[in-house]
């Protein structure tokens, strides 16, 4: 429960959380704090997904998906939190970072483990929770800035370049994706035009 508490405070007070953990996890406590992270999102997430979707397809149906949620959660979390990991770590050392590897992953879980948990916690009120869950998504954007500086002896501007290009490289994948995709469609579409005439 003390964990938990301190990824709150990671979300509200990322400077003080960082500085006092900086470094001091292990291996062991960061593969932890995400497993715990993503079961607490699959508890969640598969616990109103079971709730409301349960009359559409049934009690086992239903409560198989929320199992499986709370499996296959930490397991996804693990694999993003290390290739994210990664991706950051090649950009802050471009720009002069100076944690090492472990150090950077390790100390990167108080960025991941809250903004996780806030976004299980939000994505379900009705309404507006998918909203709330970008709101959190978008404001997990400065504790994971504050990892970085913090991590890597960054200024705050290269910390923010650390992930802005990652964001900007996967948002031309994305419109390069997405125009792909686009002309498929088109070419399948004409095809199928050519075909009835």
């Amino acid at each position: 429960m003390m964990e938990i508490k301190k990824w709150f405070d990671a979300l509200i007070h990322p400077v003080d959380i960082i500085k006092k953990e900086k470094g001091k996890s292990t291996w062991k406590d960061a593969f932890i704090r995400v497993i715990l992270a993503g079961f607490l999102l699959g508890l969640i997430t598969g616990f109103f997904g079971m709730v409301f979707s349960f009359s559409a397809v049934g009690f086992v149906a239903a409560f198989v998906a929320w199992i499986a949620a709370m499996i296959l959660s930490p397991i996804m979390l693990v694999i993003q939190w290390i290739i994210g990991a990664i991706l950051l770590f090649i950009t802050a050392k471009l720009l002069g970072g100076k944690a090492d590897f472990t150090q950077h992953t390790t100390d990167l879980t108080w960025y991941v483990a809250p903004v996780t948990l806030g976004v299980a916690v939000v994505s379900w009120i009705p309404l507006i929770g998918g909203l709330l869950a970008g709101l959190v998504q978008l404001y997990g954007l400065y504790p994971l800035t504050v990892v970085l500086r913090e991590s890597h002896k960054l200024t705050t501007g290269k910390a923010v370049l650390a992930w802005l290009i990652w964001v900007i490289i996967l948002g031309i994948l994305a419109v390069i994706a997405a125009a792909a995709f686009m002309a498929l469609l088109a070419m399948v579409g004409l095809a199928g035009l050519k075909a009835l005439v």
